[in-house]
């Protein structure tokens, strides 16, 4: 109530509590810890501006905090692959925005001889996509990174997604 109120003080013993689980539980899913940092601050301007809206009848505040967290952090991959073709179609949804000197970039990742596999549109209404990849093998996996806008040859950043393929 002290936090809906905008009280300084209050929202600092919150943020004190809280944020230390919050950004673990970020960083769980997100992997990357510069996207982890920005994506839990993005949850604390959250908890600030909707502070109002906080239910105590309906949990705690940390259940609350929590679950805007796991919606800041939730997305859904696509994927739809042909073997007989070597080929799969990739598409996302729930991805955040990225600055303009950024993109994520999927890859092919087997032992020794990861390779670019394309580089996502950036998300319009929430949906990222189609990225269309040839060449599987045997063993491939599928990643995401976050990289440089025009990507990379290898990754420079920790994977945020990795499927089995």
């Amino acid at each position: 109530a002290q936090v809906a109120r905008g009280d300084h003080a209050a929202f600092a013993e919150v943020y004190d509590r809280v944020a230390a689980p919050v950004f673990g539980t970020v960083r769980s899913v997100v992997r990357d810890r510069s996207l982890s940092e920005e994506v839990t601050q993005e949850v604390f301007v959250e908890v600030w501006r909707a502070a109002s809206r906080f239910d105590a009848c309906k949990g705690s505040p940390m259940a609350w905090v929590a679950t805007i967290a796991h919606r800041r952090t939730g997305g859904t991959a696509t994927v739809m692959m042909s073997r007989q073709d070597r080929m799969l179609v990739f598409a996302a949804t729930g991805l955040r925005a990225l600055p303009g000197a950024q993109c994520y970039e999927l890859w092919l990742m087997r032992p020794g001889a990861d390779r670019p596999a394309g580089l996502l549109p950036m998300p319009k209404h929430g949906m990222s996509g189609p990225v269309v990849t040839t060449g599987l093998e045997a063993g491939d996996r599928l990643g995401l990174t976050v990289e440089p806008a025009h990507g990379s040859r290898r990754p420079t950043t920790p994977m945020i997604l990795v499927l089995a393929l």
